[in-house]
Formats: structure tokens, C-alpha cells, sequence
């Protein structure tokens, strides 16, 4: 098993030049369904504007004073910058984040746009964090599922906020690893047998996939490890202003492993995504399946909190305690695939074999020379599949 060092260098390793991208695909979904309906309900469309909707709030009661703000495992700084540049803001952004390499491109770009005296950049592992000064607004961007000692670090948060800041969060709040749940598997299936052939390749792996299968992501890495616990223990330390839990279901077909398949011009395509959507919000409005993804604005629990608003869950115990069956009070469980009366023997050895290599490129994706391993297997496997038919 590997040590916590080992897998720290390979989580670095693997972010070295990472930079955030999304499909046209994802850009549609956040487009035509989450950014109205966070709209409707908290007055902002997105983690930028809710950002800047309380700093500008704070800025209106700090008399010329700086906003001073953390971000916690702050990567390329991306939206870090864009909030420095918004006009009537001035704020004071501490970056901390393990890896060297991102670091030097965000000190590189604060440079480069003229900002290098808002920023302080330090490479520290956050899992070990202590802070000894007090900040206006701490920032999480995707960064919390990353990390293992939550518990230590929400509570080294909470005592460097004072009663009048923000934690601001986006984040993923799914099953750890962000493996299916159970019924979300059940349910992703079900759609997935309705894809055409097309739709199925995975953009990462390569490799065509028929049925979507559970895989630990947090295996060889940090990628979700402790994801289904940032919720609860959220909940026992801070107080939830904002709480805006969504997708259950549609962002497992626009993700970085499939989203990149789908042309929004296709007609049947779009009208694919639009269903899924529905789907999507219907599941969450009647609380059949979890989230898996949030925005969060938490306070103190000393502060005052006159208004709180949610999304579809009240509070985040609902989502915590939520029963995975729930969603078979309103659907038929899909009936388990037999592959031994099912499946010809030939078939069925392929389909292990890809899930077995499929597995086998996640784990070693991060190493330099997993790719071309991978490939040579797959080549070797597609040759072997040939002789077999003959």
C-alpha cells in the first residue's frame, strides 16, 4: 500500500500542468438549467458571482479597509484573479496550495495582469494546515475532496473567521472516490442503454464502455477521498447561509470522461441532455437521489444568520441521511445483468478485460509511462480478440 508521501507526490505529479477546461456539453447544462435556477433562488449564478455578491457586501462595511481573503488549495488561482480584477473590489488573496507547479503559473499570471501586490502565494500541505491570523472570506474551489483531515482544517477555519465572514464553497459532495450510489448507478444505466454507440467512449481511457461500472477514484490518489464526508462534518462546525446542493445524475454524462462526445448542434443529442436535465431536477426536487456537487456559504456559529436559503435540501442532514432505496418508491429497480446467461463466453471475458484495463489506466495515468502501457494492452487485447475469432 502506498504512503501518504507516495501519494502525495503522485497527486502533484498529476496536476503539474493542469488546467481547467469543460465540454460544450457542461457549458450547456450549467447554462440553460443551474445557473437560472441558483438565479431564482440565491439572487447570484455561480461561485464567481456569488463571491463577489458578499465581498461586495463586506466592502460596504470595512471603511477603505482590504477584504482579506484565503483560498484553500488554490491551484492556477483562476477565479482568484478574475475576482481581483472586478472593479470596486479590493481585497488581499492568501494562496495556499501543495503543488509547486501550480503555484508558479498563478504568481506567473499575477504578474503578467499587474496584480503580483494582492497575492501571497504559499506551497504548504493543507491536510496540516494552522493559520494564525483572521481572514474576511476563505474560499474552497474543488479543493475539499482533495483533502483527508477535514475535521482539523474546518476547525483551524472556523478560528480564523470572525463572526462577520464568509467560507465559501464549491465542492463535490458525492460518494467517496466519487464512485456511484447504489441507486444513482441503477438510474445512470438506465439512461445509458439509450445512448447510441457514439456517446460511450470514454475521452480518458480511451476505451468504448457499454454499462457504467464502480470505480474508486481515490485509489492511487486524493481524487474524492473523503468527498461523501465534507458535508457532515461541515455541518458540525459551521452554520449553512447558503446551501445549494445539485446534479445527481446529469454531470456523469458531461464529465471530462464523456461530456467532450457530445455536439450541442445535434438535434438528438441536445434533446438527450435536455431529458436528463429534467430527470436530473426531478430527482432532487422529491429527494430520490443525493447530490453530488455544492455551493455553500457558512458562517460561524456564533454569527447572526436572519435568512437561510437552500436548494431542494433544507438542511444537509436531509442529504446526508437521505436512503439510497428512496428511489425505488417511484421506479422499478433495473433488473442485474446475468453476463453468465447473458453474455457469449467471448464477450464476457472482453468486457472484464476492458474493465480490468480501464482500471488499470486510472490507476497509472498519473505515471509517465501508464499511458503507453495501457495502449500496448489494449492493442495486444483487440489482437488476441482477432485470433480468437478465426
Amino acid at each position: 500500500m502506498a504512503s501518504y508521501e507516495d501519494v502525495l507526490s503522485s497527486e502533484i505529479e498529476k496536476y503539474k500542468d493542469y488546467e481547467v477546461s469543460s465540454s460544450a456539453c457542461a457549458e450547456y447544462v450549467c447554462s440553460k438549467y443551474l445557473r437560472k435556477i441558483l438565479t431564482e433562488r440565491f439572487g447570484w449564478s455561480g461561485f464567481l458571482p456569488m463571491i463577489e455578491g458578499y465581498a461586495r457586501e463586506l466592502t460596504a462595511t470595512r471603511a477603505g479597509q482590504p477584504l482579506r481573503i484565503l483560498s484553500l488549495g488554490s491551484g492556477n488561482c483562476d477565479i482568484e484573479m478574475q475576482l481581483a480584477g472586478l472593479n470596486g473590489l479590493d481585497c488581499q488573496f492568501e494562496c495556499l496550495d501543495i503543488n509547486p507547479h501550480m503555484a508558479a503559473r498563478a504568481a506567473d499570471r499575477a504578474e503578467s495582469l499587474g496584480q503580483s501586490s494582492r497575492f501571497v502565494f504559499r506551497t504548504l500541505d493543507i491536510n496540516r494546515l494552522q493559520l494564525d491570523k483572521t481572514y474576511d472570506i476563505v474560499l474552497a474551489n474543488h479543493s475539499l475532496h482533495h483533502l483527508v483531515e477535514l475535521e482539523h482544517i474546518f476547525s483551524q477555519v472556523h478560528e480564523a473567521m470572525h463572526p462577520g465572514s464568509f467560507f465559501l464553497v464549491n465542492d463535490m459532495i458525492g460518494r467517496n472516490g466519487h464512485m456511484f450510489w447504489d441507486s444513482t448507478l441503477d438510474m445512470t444505466n438506465r439512461l445509458w442503454s439509450l445512448l447510441p454507440r457514439g456517446l460511450k467512449h470514454n475521452r480518458q481511457t480511451m476505451m468504448y464502455t457499454p454499462l457504467r461500472h464502480q470505480f474508486d477514484q481515490s485509489v492511487a490518489n486524493f481524487e474524492g477521498v473523503r468527498a461523501q464526508d465534507i458535508l457532515p462534518a461541515l455541518d458540525q462546525v459551521f452554520v449553512f447561509r447558503d446551501f445549494a446542493p445539485f446534479f445527481a445524475l446529469v454531470n456523469r454524462f458531461f464529465d471530462r470522461d464523456f461530456g467532450p462526445n457530445y455536439d450541442m448542434d445535434d438535434p438528438l443529442q441536445r434533446a438527450t441532455i435536455d431529458m436528463i436535465i429534467e430527470l436530473d431536477e426531478f430527482v432532487c426536487r422529491q429527494r430520490l437521489l443525493k447530490p453530488t456537487q455544492m455551493l455553500a456559504c457558512l458562517v460561524r456559529r456564533d454569527a447572526p444568520v436572519q435568512e437561510k436559503r437552500w436548494l431542494h435540501f433544507e438542511t444537509p442532514a436531509q442529504v446526508t441521511n437521505l436512503d439510497d432505496q428512496k428511489l425505488f418508491d417511484v421506479f422499478e429497480p433495473l433488473a442485474p445483468v446475468n453476463l453468465d446467461e447473458q453474455q457469449p463466453s467471448l464477450a464476457r471475458l472482453m468486457l472484464l478485460l476492458r474493465l480490468t484495463v480501464t482500471h488499470a489506466l486510472l490507476l497509472l495515468r498519473s505515471q509517465p509511462a501508464g499511458l503507453k502501457l495501457v495502449r500496448w494492452c489494449r492493442r495486444r487485447l483487440l489482437a488476441l480478440r482477432q485470433q480468437w475469432l478465426r
